[in-house]
């Protein structure tokens, strides 16, 4: 897919969901996931730090990520760009509804490309499923590049994006238990495993953080209940949520036991000091 029809698709997501989490995400126990993930990044960040914790997230959507890190860890200064700027206003409603004082919450229309509209480095910068929506190898590195150059002396990067091996692993499950292999979204284009770690290596920092966050969530979702639900992905069943659970307190305790099947992966850099 052209990246004119990319941003074009989230225009469109951006113009029919607002403010609603399906602008972003198809199902809110991958949300729970990453926003535990994100948790845990920013708690590690702020125990190390002097004064007012600085967050940059690089295509935010419409706040949502941005809004509960202001709201969970009120020590923050969180900014928020994307490159639609439908999303931004939703975002900048949602700040308005949540009442998040908007010194403490910014939100502003750029790109992961260039960053223009964005002042001054950060202690931590992430993406959540930003990258992939970037349609080359080549573009990708340069948009990390990018998010690495907003990095403060010793601060973190933080990329939460989607496995190409990992997601083939899942369809082998599938597939031996009679399933069809389910095609990546055209706008998407998912990452090698250890493409994003080699990146950051090379561009001077050190790797704290190299994670499959959502296997055992994944395997119920798009395995075990299209097995005995007709084939059907089912967001809302409540198994699904208690497995995003289970998943979240595995990661907490750094148990990766399950393996790499789980889509998401969160890989976690520190800019090495000098």
């Amino acid at each position: 897919m052209q990246l004119d029809d990319i941003r074009q698709h989230w225009q469109n997501w951006a113009s029919s969901f607002g403010k609603d989490l399906r602008a972003t995400t198809k199902g809110r126990t991958a949300k729970m996931i990453e926003c535990a993930a994100i948790g845990r990044t920013v708690a590690r960040a702020a125990g190390s730090a002097g004064g007012k914790l600085r967050v940059l997230e690089v295509g935010c959507g419409n706040g949502f990520n941005c809004s509960w890190i202001a709201t969970q860890f009120p020590d923050t200064i969180v900014t928020g760009v994307d490159y639609i700027p439908d999303m931004i206003e939703a975002a900048k409603q949602r700040r308005r509804d949540e009442g998040i004082d908007p010194a403490r919450l910014h939100f502003a229309v750029d790109d992961a490309l260039s960053l223009d509209h964005v002042d001054g480095q950060f202690e931590i910068v992430f993406t959540n499923r930003c990258i992939i929506n970037l349609n080359t190898p080549e573009l990708q590195r340069r948009a990390i590049e990018k998010l690495c150059q907003r990095v403060a002396l010793e601060g973190h990067v933080m990329l939460i994006e989607n496995s190409y091996e990992q997601r083939l692993r899942q369809d082998a499950l599938r597939n031996a238990v009679e399933l069809p292999a389910r095609p990546i979204d055209v706008f998407n284009t998912f990452i090698h495993d250890g493409a994003i770690e080699h990146i950051l290596d090379e561009l001077g920092f050190e790797i704290v953080t190299s994670e499959t966050i959502s296997s055992l969530h994944d395997v119920v979702l798009y395995v075990l209940l299209p097995m005995i639900n007709g084939g059907k992905v089912d967001y809302e069943h409540p198994i699904v949520e208690a497995a995003a659970r289970l998943n979240i307190a595995m990661n907490a305790a750094r148990d990766d036991s399950l393996g790499n099947i789980g889509q998401n992966r969160n890989v976690v850099g520190r800019r090495r000091a000098g």
